[in-house]
């Protein structure tokens, strides 16, 4: 029996079946006080829906990579949301973050396609940095041409990555919850009864079966006790952001020298916010004009 777990606990846990065909991964995030929305309290609901949400895609896509590096899921919308990014790495430590079109307004009713691919321009990237020296980050790019960002996640790993993939996404103001369930590649032409009975089953959850209940993994666990579930994985993710001075010179730097000297123009210092965690850095001009040696 899967033991209990503090229903304000953030979590990700991974289960494996009697056949062996499958492997499914639960993540609950909270969302009512997790840094990440509360440097984004400012945007309407249906926006931070979908940061939610492609905050634990990342966090359930890094949990199946096997180097230590990191998942950056990205959304380049063409509507009222403009660009979306959540990163988690290998130790599922993750920050995210989301941006507005400031031309947009009233955008509180309005559905995923509406916010993020109002002209049926907007992409959907996956970057797989495996952190190796000399080898270049991996990067995966679909339109975004469905309904939802899990149909959207879903189609790029059955289309680029070519693995059988489910992929559930609920959120509310307390809580989101991600579920990945995959085929597992050496059973991929094999007789996979039991991966029917999960993927149909997952498919048919409902937002109220899972947010609505404490305890999210019992359900699940409740819900395939014939296909003997057992839990192989039980990890914490949390919120830690990588910013640092070195890395905002290094941007000020790819801006160029003439852009630099526009920008600090009659200044003492230059103000860097993280748009991730919202800390602001104090650039002192001395160390920008080392850059360019002006």
């Amino acid at each position: 029996m899967i033991n209990s777990y503090n229903k304000n606990k953030d979590f990700l846990t991974t289960l494996m079946f009697s056949e062996n065909t499958s492997r499914l991964t639960l993540v609950s995030l909270s969302s009512s006080c997790s840094p990440t929305i509360e440097n984004h309290k400012h945007f309407s609901q249906n926006i931070i829906d979908i940061l939610n949400e492609l905050t634990v895609a990342s966090i359930l896509l890094s949990s199946t990579i096997k180097h230590k590096g990191a998942v950056t899921l990205q959304i380049h919308g063409d509507g009222p949301v403009s660009l979306a990014i959540a990163e988690c790495r290998h130790n599922l430590t993750f920050r995210s973050t989301i941006k507005q079109n400031e031309k947009y307004s009233n955008v509180g009713n309005l559905d995923f396609q509406s916010l993020i691919n109002k002209e049926n321009k907007g992409l959907f990237s996956l970057i797989l940095d495996q952190k190796i020296k000399n080898k270049k980050p991996y990067q995966g790019i679909v339109s975004l041409n469905k309904s939802s960002l899990a149909s959207t996640v879903e189609n790029y790993l059955i289309k680029s990555e070519q693995i059988s993939s489910v992929l559930r996404l609920f959120t509310n103001k307390i809580k989101t919850i991600g579920i990945l369930l995959q085929l597992l590649p050496d059973k991929i032409n094999s007789n996979c009864y039991q991966w029917n009975i999960l993927k149909n089953s997952i498919k048919k959850l409902t937002k109220h079966n899972i947010l609505e209940n404490d305890f999210p993994l019992e359900y699940i666990v409740d819900l395939f006790l014939a296909e003997k579930p057992r839990q192989v994985k039980k990890k914490y993710p949390s919120f830690l952001c990588t910013c640092n001075e070195e890395k905002f010179l290094k941007v000020i730097e790819k801006l160029g020298k003439e852009e630099i000297k526009k920008i600090t123009k009659n200044k003492k210092f230059l103000d860097a916010k993280c748009e991730f965690c919202n800390k602001t850095f104090k650039l002192s001009l001395k160390k920008i004009n080392y850059l360019f040696s002006f």
